[in-house]
């Protein structure tokens, strides 16, 4: 009796394809958006008349506002669900995408991609909790890989969507494509994500939410951004940049004293006595360091400097997610079957003969050397980082995978 009890109560993960499938697509269009947002700044800036550095905001808005808020949100989803909060932000995305594309003005424009990030903060901390949930655990490997591959499918069709659209329309068509794409996308959520599975795989935290930790975390992120951005070009030794740092650090203290006090905090600070979570965060923030700058330059590069067309800069672009999509499929296959670590490894010793490949990139290089660049840039992304997130998520308990998300 106790067996068939037993069987009746185990997740059938027999849909698990159809789960994933909104989690991909979810995934594919905020990569797409973001990743033809590097290809259209030149054309935003043209229809504005600003500067590269003015439309750069276009950017560092959406890095503001993830960074502030893809914690706390992660944090929500692990108290109310992972699901909800995922198709809520696909709304948020669609109204943002919308906005954007009808923008009157600059500061209108940057307003709507404040809208749509807040959308893509929600999307995000929860993308990776359902799609590893929606797997067997046996199976880990393979969901952060079909995570990664749509990643860079979403990557692979960004430059070139965007090259071939600014071609024969404008800028703002772009925006237009994600409004039915991300309806499409939350209506699947909505309709196909298993909520059986979920019941089984997500605990929900207890506990209220912590708005005295999301205070205090949100400033100190996006001062640190803004500093490193440096938009304002002040001096690295003038009291602004040195007072921006100083309130980095209170707000950072106040978070952690806050957070280990806390009886629900937004981020269990203790988490971090786990070695393997702690050197995967690490790495991760090591490595995206070093992969965004391969995805900003070169198509400024390309295009501002060499005077490409935006469709041929999207063809060489596209190498640097071609290379992701094939090693994240291996890669996951790979860390299910043996370890995850010795392939981070791999994927690192790769990104760092990529990186020192892209330092000699000059004005006058030819377009075959920057080409096998990217392709090696991308070969490395899909084999550290697909090890590294199984690592990172495999030490952590299900009630906590959405703000390990995050």
């Amino acid at each position: 009796m106790e067996n068939t009890v037993t069987a009746l109560e185990a997740p059938d993960y027999s849909k698990k394809w159809r789960s994933f499938f909104p989690v991909g697509l979810s995934l594919f269009t905020t990569v797409l958006s973001m990743t033809m947002v590097f290809v259209a700044l030149s054309a935003i800036a043209d229809d504005f008349g600003i500067t590269l550095k003015a439309v750069s905001w276009v950017v560092i808005i959406e890095s503001l506002v993830l960074s502030s808020l893809i914690m706390p949100m992660g944090r929500i989803g692990d108290i109310f669900g992972w699901k909800p909060i995922h198709v809520i932000g696909l709304g948020l995305f669609a109204a943002g995408a919308l906005s954007t594309a009808l923008a009157p003005s600059f500061i209108a424009l940057i307003g709507a991609r404040l809208i749509m990030s807040v959308g893509n903060s929600m999307i995000q901390s929860t993308q990776t909790a359902l799609a590893i949930a929606s797997f067997p655990p046996d199976e880990q490997g393979k969901a952060i890989g079909s995570q990664s591959t749509a990643v860079a499918i979403g990557g692979c069709c960004g430059p070139l969507v965007a090259g071939f659209t600014l071609q024969i329309l404008p800028w703002e068509a772009m925006f237009l494509i994600l409004v039915p794409l991300s309806l499409i996308t939350m209506v699947a959520a909505l309709v196909l994500i298993d909520n059986s599975v979920l019941r089984h795989r997500q605990t929900r935290t207890a506990g209220k939410f912590d708005w005295g930790g999301a205070l205090l975390s949100g400033p100190a992120v996006i001062i640190l951004i803004t500093m490193i951005n440096n938009p304002f070009n002040l001096s690295f030794i003038s009291l602004a940049f040195v007072g921006g740092l100083a309130a980095v650090v209170l707000f950072l203290g106040a978070f952690c004293l806050w957070e280990l006090r806390s009886s629900s905090p937004m981020l269990e600070l203790r988490i971090f006595r786990n070695l393997t979570f702690a050197t995967s965060v690490g790495a991760r923030a090591f490595g995206f360091m070093a992969a965004t700058t391969t995805q900003l330059l070169p198509p400024i590069l390309l295009i501002s400097l060499k005077g490409l067309s935006a469709g041929s800069a999207g063809l060489i672009l596209v190498l640097n997610f071609l290379g992701m999509a094939i090693a994240s499929t291996i890669a996951g296959r790979l860390s299910d079957r043996f370890r995850p670590k010795p392939f981070a490894l791999f994927g690192f010793t790769l990104l760092v003969i990529s990186t020192l490949w892209m330092s000699f990139a000059t004005t006058t290089i030819s377009l075959w050397f920057l080409m096998g660049a990217l392709l090696l840039n991308g070969l490395a992304m899909g084999f550290w980082n697909v090890p590294n997130q199984a690592l990172l998520m495999g030490s952590l308990p299900q009630s906590s995978l959405g703000i390990g998300s995050a």
